[in-house]
C-alpha cells in the first residue's frame, strides 16, 4: 500500500473523507464506496471514507490507490531590473483560425491586469478557480472552492476595488516579486498592453488557483488530486475548442519513470481526442542537492547522508527507488538515537527518539504502476536535526541502479534537507510529474547570454528508465512579464518584472503550442504537435541538425563529432524552441483549414483514422464488439492484425494503422498504400528492419510519401500494425487449402487502385520525407550491459504484473515437503531423482504406470505415433525460488531474447524500450510475444508449490520432441498418442494441463473437472476430453434427443475468440451464453439434434501436422478421419451420460462461423477421401457457412456437391464487407443445393439469427 496512505490509515479518523488517485485495470469500473470525480482513461480521482481504504486498495479491478502528494509551482526567482532585451519572441503573430484556451494552473492571478483584458476593459478570462476554502457554493463534482465565471470577473471589473469585490486578491500568492502564475500566464498569453507580448495574445485564458485541502490561506501549496481536477476543470471549461494547459508545478520525489497515477492520467487525456496539448517545466533542482543514486554489487553496502535544518518544523520525506529484480535493505540512523533497525523488502519500521517514534520508514516491494521496489522515509517535526545516514545493503542485486530523492520543502524553503556534496548527484533532477511520455517538459536558457547557456539552475535528465528530459529548452532566465498588483492594492497598476526559472520557460512553449492549435485545430493530436515541436527545434548543437529528432523512447544518438559536447548542453534536451520553424512545419504539414472542411464533408472518415489512429487501432482490437469498431467494420476490411498473414496481396489503397506499443497516449500515425507492389529489404545499417515494403503516404504533421513496412520477413503483420482496406472490395483471388500462397513472400500481383482509405489523403505525390523511424534489430545476446539491463526491467515487470493478478510469491518447500518420483532418470551428482511435493510425487507414480502399459498395449495394437515412442517419464518436479529465477534468466537470454529479435526490431520506440518490454510480456493472443505463457514469474511457478510437472517422451532416434514453448513443437506434442491419453485419463487421476504448454501438468485433485455435467433447458450439456483433438469439446444433449436410439448431430465451429463478444467460458458458453446462445435455438426447435462445439485454437491450429508444410493456417479437423472421430466420440459422450446404449447417427451438419473457413475449406477439398464415405460423414446431410466467406474455392464446393447428390450446402454473407468478394462468387454459383443468402445483420449476429430459420420453432 502506498506509504502515505498507511500514514493517514495511522493517524487520521476512520470517518474522515479521503482525496485519493485511483488506478483502475480498465476504464469505467464503479466501486460502491468510491465516488470519482475526475476521470482520465484508467485513472480517476475520488473520494472515499478512511475505513473503505484498505477494502478499495485490495479490490481485484483497482491497480493502485494514491494519497495525494504535494505539488506546488515553482520557485522563480526575482531578476534585477535590467535594459535587457524581453528574452521572449518578439515578431508578429500570426492571425488566429480559430478559438484556442490556454489554461494556466498555479498560483495568484491578477485578472485586472491590462494584459488579460480586452480592449474594451472586459476580461480574457472564460473562469477564475479558487480552490481554497472559500464562503459560497462550492463547484460540482470537485465539491471545493469557487469558480469565478466570465460575468462575475467583469461585473467585478467594473467597480474601483475589483479584488475586493471578486473576494480574490493576487497578493495572497505574492512571495516576493509578484505572484507566480501572473507572470507564467503573461508569456503565455498576455496581450501585451504593457510590455511584451505573450507567446498566444489572441487565446481565451482559464486559470486555476491551486490549493490542498489543508492550506486554508495559503496560496502556493496543491497537491496531485486537486492537480488533476484543475485540469478537469479547464477541459471541462474548453468545451469543444481546443486548448493547451501549462503546469509550472512540481516537487522532487516520485519514481522518475512516467509511471505515477498523475502522469498516467496526462499522458491518457492527450491521447483521447486531438486538438489538446500540456507543457510542463522540468524543475529547478540541478543545483539543490535533493538527489543522490548509485550502483550496488551483491554484498555491498552504500551509504548516504543527509542534512536537515534546526529550523524546520515540517516532514521531511526522503524515497529511494530501485529495481523489482533486486533486494535491497535499509537502515536509517541518527547519531544521538539509538541504531535504527535494518528494514527488508516488504518491511516497515519506526524511527525512535527519546522514546518517541520519530519517523517511520516503508520499504515497499513492487510498486503497482511500475513494479519497482520503494523505500519511503518519513521525518517527523520533533525528529533530530542534523546528518542522518541512509544505509542500503544488496540482498540479490541483478542491476544494482538505485536512486534516492529528498521531497521538497515547500513551506519552508530555507529549511529544504539536502545530501552532502559528495553524495549529491545533479542528474535525473527533473520534477516528479515531468516525466511523462506525451507532454512536453521545458527546461530553461538563458536568451540574454551568448550562446544560450542552460539557466543555472534548471533540472536535467534523465528519468530513472533512461529517457532523455527535458524534451527542450527555452527562454527562462530574467524574462520580463506581467507583475501582479501589490498586497493592499485595489487595482493593478499594470506591473512588469522579471523572474527567472523553467517556470518562464514551460509557458514559452505552452503559448507556442496555441498558436499551432490556432491554425490546425482538433487536426493536430498531442503526438503531432510534441513531433512538430521537437523537429523545428534549434539543435543544441550544430552537427545535431543532420540527425532526425527520435521519438520518445527510441535510440538517442548523440552527435557524429569526437568531441565532447560543452557542459550542460544536456539540460536543452533536443534543443532551443524555434517558434518560427514551428509554425512554418505546421504550415506545411496541414493544407488551410477551410480545405479540410470540405474534405471532411466529403469524406466522414477522414477525422477518426488521420486524428486518432491509435484510438481506432484499439477499438478494431480490444472491443471488437464496440460501437465505434462496427462502424469501422461497415467502412473496411481488416486485412490482418499484429502477427497474422494478411487475407490477401496488399495494394495500393490500402491502409496502414500503426501505434507505439506500450504507450497509450501516442496517437499512432496512419499511412495510405499509393502505389502497387511489394519490395522486400534487408536491415539497413540505420537499423530500418528487414520486410516487405510499400509506398505510401504517410499523413500527419511528419507525414509523406515514404516507403513504409507492411509485413515482416514471415509476410505477417509487426506488432503495433493494422492493415485495413475500405469498401468497396474487389474479389479475393481463388484459393485452396493446397496453396496458401501467404506462407510465401508476397510479390507484386499488378493490381492499382485509386485511394479511397478515409485517412485524410490522396495517395497523390508528397515531397519526399524520412524514411521509417529509425528501428535497430539488437543482435543476438551477449550480455551487454544494455541487454543485462533490458532482461532486468523484463523481469521485474513480469514480477509486478504477476504479483498484481496473482497477489505475494509462493514460499520454498522444505525438504520433509519432498518426495522422489519413481520412474525419472537419475539427475545431478547427487544421483537424486526428480522430486516433487510428496502427494504429487506419489500420484504421479501411479499415472506413469499406468501411461506406460497403456503405451505397451498401443504399441502392440500397432499404433503408429505409439511405436515411436519409448518410454513417458517426469523431466521436471519442484524447484525453488532460486531455481526458478536462474531458470528465468537462462530462457530469457538463451532463447526469448534472440526468438524476440525481429518484433522487437520493428517497434518504434525501440528493442529495449518499455514498449518493448511490454510487448514481450502481453499475451499472444493480444498481439505480444506472450513470455508469462512460456515461463512463469520466479515465486509464481507452480513447480515452486509442488503441484507441477513437466512430462517427458522418450522417442525412438529421428522422433524427439523437445518440451519447447514454440509453436511447431507444441504442435507436435498435441498429436501424440501420449497427449490423447493424458486427456483421457489425467483428469480421473487429479490432474489437470495447462494451455500453453502441452507437456505442463498440475495435481490438483480438489479442482472440479472440465467435463462436469450440468442441467441445461431441461436437457444435458458438458465438456469431455477428445483422444483426437487436443482442446475441449462441448456437447449439449437437448430434451428431445435425451431418449432417442438416433439423433442428428450438428457440429458448430467457431471463428476467432477475438472478433465477437467473448463467452465467458469456452466452449461450453457458445451453447449457454451470449451471443450466439446455439443451445436455446436447439432446444426450441424441438428436434433430437445434439449440438456438438469444438473449442477451436485458431491462434495455433496446428495444421502443418495434419495437411502437410505450409498449411499451419488450416484447422486439423478439416480432415474428415478426424471429424469423424470426433464425432463418434461425442454420441459415445451421450450415452455414457444417458446411461444407456451408444445413439445412431441420423444425419451429420456441419456449421461454421467466421474463421472456419479454414475448417470447411480443406473438409471441401477432402471430398474424394475415403473417410467421407465413413461414420457420421457419410450420414453428412447440409454444411452451413455463417459469414465464413473471407476466402475459399468455389470449385471445390460445387465439385462436392457434384459427388455427394446428397449434400446441401447453405452459404450467408454481408455484402460489401470482408466476405462479399468470394461470397458474391459463391452467388454466381447458386443452384436448388447450393444456397447463397445475402444478410445485413451484423457479422456477430449471423449464426444465432440464421439457425433460428434453419431449426424453426415447431
Amino acid at each position: 500500500m502506498d506509504p502515505a496512505l498507511r500514514e493517514l490509515l495511522r493517524d487520521a479518523p476512520a470517518d474522515r473523507m479521503v482525496e485519493a488517485i485511483i488506478r483502475f485495470r480498465r476504464p469505467g469500473v464503479e466501486l460502491p464506496s468510491v465516488r470519482l470525480v475526475a476521470r482520465f482513461g484508467s485513472v480517476a480521482t475520488c473520494r472515499l471514507p478512511l475505513s473503505a481504504v484498505r477494502e478499495v486498495w485490495a479490490h481485484p479491478d483497482v491497480i493502485s490507490l494514491k494519497a495525494p502528494r504535494p505539488i506546488s509551482p515553482e520557485i522563480a526567482v526575482p531578476a534585477p531590473p535590467s535594459s535587457r532585451p524581453f528574452g521572449q519572441w518578439t515578431e508578429p503573430r500570426p492571425p488566429a483560425q480559430t478559438e484556442v484556451v490556454v489554461g494556466v494552473v498555479d498560483a495568484g492571478a491578477d485578472f485586472d491586469h491590462p494584459n488579460f483584458k480586452h480592449a474594451d476593459g472586459t476580461t480574457r478570462l472564460l473562469a477564475l478557480w479558487d480552490q481554497r476554502h472559500r464562503p459560497g457554493s462550492a463547484p460540482q463534482p470537485y465539491g471545493y472552492g469557487v469558480v469565478h465565471t466570465r460575468e462575475d470577473i467583469d461585473r467585478a471589473l467594473r467597480t474601483s476595488h475589483p479584488y475586493r469585490t471578486l473576494g480574490y486578491h493576487p497578493a495572497d500568492a505574492d512571495r516576493g516579486g509578484g505572484a507566480h502564475g501572473t507572470h507564467v500566464m503573461d508569456i503565455a498569453a498576455g496581450n501585451g498592453t504593457v510590455g511584451p507580448a505573450g507567446m498566444a495574445p489572441e487565446a481565451s485564458l482559464v486559470f486555476v488557483h491551486l490549493s490542498n485541502r489543508g492550506t486554508g490561506g495559503l496560496a502556493n501549496l496543491g497537491d496531485s488530486v486537486r492537480l488533476l481536477e484543475a485540469v478537469d476543470f479547464i477541459v471541462r471549461t474548453a468545451g469543444e475548442r481546443p486548448w493547451v494547459i501549462n503546469l509550472s508545478l512540481g516537487c522532487h520525489g516520485g519514481p522518475h519513470d512516467g509511471r505515477t497515477p498523475t502522469e498516467l492520467a496526462l499522458d491518457e487525456l492527450l491521447a483521447a481526442a486531438p486538438g489538446r496539448f500540456l507543457a510542463q517545466s522540468c524543475g529547478n533542482y540541478y543545483r539543490a542537492r535533493t538527489h543522490a543514486s548509485g550502483f550496488l554489487l551483491p554484498g555491498r553496502q552504500r551509504v548516504l547522508r543527509f542534512v536537515t535544518d534546526p529550523a524546520d518544523t515540517t516532514v521531511n520525506e526522503v524515497e529511494i527507488w530501485y529495481s523489482g529484480a533486486d533486494e535491497l535493505t535499509v537502515r536509517i540512523d541518527h547519531p544521538r538515537i539509538p541504531a535504527g533497525p535494518v528494514v527488508p523488502l516488504g518491511g516497515s519500521a519506526d524511527i525512535v527518539a527519546g522514546g518517541r517514534v520519530a519517523g517511520r520508514v516503508y520499504h515497499r516491494a513492487h510498486d503497482p504502476n511500475n513494479g519497482d521496489h520503494h523505500i519511503d522515509a518519513f521525518l517527523y517535526p520533533w525528529a533530530p536535526d542534523g546528518e542522518w545516514r541512509v544505509t542500503l545493503e544488496s540482498r540479490r542485486v541483478t542491476g544494482g541502479r538505485f536512486h534516492a530523492w529528498i521531497e521538497r520543502d515547500e513551506a519552508c524553503p530555507r529549511c529544504q534537507a539536502r545530501f552532502l556534496p559528495s553524495d549529491a548527484d545533479p542528474a535525473s533532477t527533473i520534477g516528479t510529474i515531468a516525466n511523462g511520455r506525451v507532454p512536453l517538459v521545458v527546461g530553461a536558457y538563458d536568451a540574454h547570454s551568448p550562446g544560450r547557456p542552460p539557466g543555472p539552475t534548471s533540472s536535467a535528465g534523465p528519468t530513472r528508465d533512461h529517457r532523455a528530459k527535458p524534451d527542450l529548452a527555452a527562454p527562462g532566465v530574467a524574462v520580463l512579464a506581467a507583475r501582479s498588483a501589490p498586497r493592499g492594492s485595489a487595482r493593478s497598476p499594470g506591473l512588469l518584472t522579471r523572474k527567472t526559472g523553467t517556470s518562464m520557460a514551460a509557458p514559452h512553449v505552452t503559448g507556442a503550442v496555441a498558436l499551432c492549435l490556432q491554425y490546425g485545430g482538433h487536426r493536430l493530436t498531442a503526438a503531432g504537435i510534441r513531433r512538430l515541436v521537437l523537429s523545428s527545434a534549434d539543435p543544441p548543437l550544430p552537427q545535431m541538425d543532420r540527425l532526425e529528432p527520435p521519438l520518445p523512447g527510441m535510440d538517442r544518438r548523440g552527435p557524429p563529432a569526437a568531441d565532447p559536447p560543452p557542459p550542460g548542453t544536456e539540460r536543452l534536451g533536443r534543443g532551443r524552441l524555434n517558434v518560427r520553424a514551428l509554425l512554418a512545419a505546421v504550415r506545411r504539414s496541414l493544407p488551410p483549414l477551410t480545405e479540410v472542411t470540405a474534405m471532411e464533408e466529403h469524406d466522414r472518415i477522414a477525422p477518426l483514422l488521420s486524428v486518432a489512429p491509435a484510438r481506432a487501432y484499439r477499438e478494431l482490437l480490444y472491443r471488437p464488439a464496440g460501437s465505434l469498431s462496427t462502424w469501422l467494420r461497415d467502412r473496411f476490411a481488416v486485412l490482418a492484425g499484429p502477427g497474422q498473414r494478411a487475407v490477401d496481396v496488399p495494394r495500393a489503397g490500402d491502409v496502414l494503422i500503426r501505434v507505439v506499443l506500450g504507450e497509450p497516449a501516442a496517437a499512432g500515425q496512419c499511412a495510405i498504400v499509393s502505389a502497387a507492389g511489394l519490395t522486400r529489404r534487408l536491415g539497413s545499417r540505420r537499423g530500418a528492419p528487414s520486410g516487405w515494403y510499400a509506398v505510401a503516404s504517410v499523413m500527419g504533421p511528419v507525414g509523406g510519401r515514404r516507403p513504409v513496412r507492411l509485413l515482416d520477413p514471415a509476410g505477417r503483420v509487426p506488432p503495433g500494425q493494422l492493415l485495413l482496406r475500405p469498401w468497396p472490395v474487389e474479389p479475393l483471388a481463388p484459393q485452396t487449402p493446397a496453396e496458401e500462397p501467404q506462407e510465401e513472400p508476397f510479390e507484386d500481383d499488378g493490381l492499382a487502385e485509386e485511394s479511397r482509405c478515409g485517412c485524410g489523403g490522396t495517395g497523390e505525390e508528397e515531397p519526399p520525407g524520412e524514411s521509417e523511424p529509425e528501428e535497430a534489430d539488437p543482435g543476438p545476446w551477449t550480455g551487454t550491459a544494455e541487454q543485462e539491463d533490458f532482461r532486468a526491467r523484463v523481469l521485474a515487470e513480469h514480477l509486478r504484473r504477476s504479483r498484481a493478478s496473482k497477489g505475494d510469491p509462493q514460499r520454498d518447500l522444505r525438504d520433509d515437503e519432498l518426495a522422489g518420483i519413481a520412474r525419472t532418470p537419475m539427475t545431478g551428482g547427487g544421483r537424486k531423482r526428480v522430486r516433487t511435493a510428496t502427494a504429487t510425487a506419489q500420484a504421479v507414480d501411479d499415472l506413469l504406470e499406468a501411461a506406460n502399459t497403456a503405451l505397451a498395449a498401443a504399441q502392440q495394437a500397432g499404433h503408429a505415433d505409439a511405436r515411436r515412442t519409448v518410454e513417458l517419464t517426469v523431466t521436471s518436479g519442484y524447484r525453488g525460488g532460486a531455481h526458478q529465477r536462474q531458470l528465468w534468466l537462462d530462457h530469457f537470454s538463451g532463447k526469448y531474447y534472440n526468438r524476440s529479435r525481429e518484433a522487437r526490431a520493428g517497434i518504434a520506440e525501440g528493442p529495449h524500450s518499455d514498449a518493448a518490454v511490454d510487448y514481450l510480456l502481453r499475451p499472444r493472443g493480444q498481439g505480444g510475444y506472450g513470455l508469462g505463457g512460456r515461463i512463469a514469474a520466479p515465486g509464481y511457478s507452480n513447480h515452486q508449490n509442488g503441484v507441477a510437472l513437466d512430462f517427458y517422451q522418450v522417442r525412438t532416434a529421428g522422433q524427439a520432441i523437445p518440451n519447447d514453448s514454440d509453436d511447431p513443437a507444441r504442435c507436435r506434442w498435441r498429436h501424440t498418442w501420449f497427449h490423447g491419453w493424458m486427456r483421457r485419463n489425467a483428469a480421473g487421476r487429479g490432474f489437470r494441463p495447462l494451455a500453453t504448454e502441452e507437456w505442463h501438468w498440475e495435481y490438483r485433485p480438489g479442482v472440479p473437472a472440465a467435463s462436469d455435467l450440468a442441467d441445461f433447458r431441461g436437457g444435458k450439456v458438458w465438456t469431455f476430453a477428445s483422444a483426437v483433438h487436443p482442446q475441449p469439446v462441448a456437447v449439449f444433449c437437448p430434451k428431445a434427443a435425451l431418449g432417442q436410439a438416433e439423433v442428428d448431430v450438428l457440429v458448430f465451429a467457431h471463428g476467432l475468440l477475438t472478433g465477437c463478444t467473448r463467452p465467458k467460458r469456452v466452449p461450453l458458453g457458445f451453447v449457454t451464453g451470449a451471443p450466439f446462445e446455439l443451445g436455446r435455438i436447439v432446444d426450441e426447435s424441438g428436434q433430437p439434434v445434439v449440438l456438438v462445439v469444438p473449442l477451436l485454437d485458431w491462434g495455433n491450429p496446428c495444421g502443418e501436422v495434419v495437411f502437410g508444410r505450409g498449411h499451419r493456417r488450416l484447422h486439423p479437423l478439416g480432415r474428415p478421419a478426424l471429424l469423424n472421430a470426433v464425432v463418434e466420440e461425442s454420441v459415445a459422450e451421450v450415452g455414457r451420460v444417458r446411461g444407456g446404449a451408444v445413439p445412431a447417427v441420423r444425419r451429420l451438419v456441419v456449421a461454421g462461423h467466421s474463421r472456419a473457413y479454414d475448417l470447411l475449406e480443406p473438409l471441401a477439398a477432402g471430398r474424394d477421401d475415403a473417410e467421407m464415405g465413413q461414420g457420421a460423414l457419410s450420414r453428412l446431410s447440409e454444411v452451413w457457412a455463417f459469414d465464413t466467406t473471407y476466402r475459399g474455392d468455389v470449385g471445390n464446393w460445387t465439385d462436392w456437391l457434384r459427388v455427394n447428390p446428397s449434400l446441401r450446402v447453405r452459404v450467408y454473407y454481408r455484402p460489401g464487407t470482408g466476405t462479399a468478394g468470394v461470397g458474391g462468387r459463391f452467388l454466381a454459383q447458386a443452384s436448388d443445393r447450393l444456397v447463397v443468402t445475402q444478410v445485413k445483420e451484423g457479422h456477430c449476429a449471423v449464426p444465432a439469427t440464421r439457425l433460428a430459420e434453419l431449426l424453426p420453432k415447431p
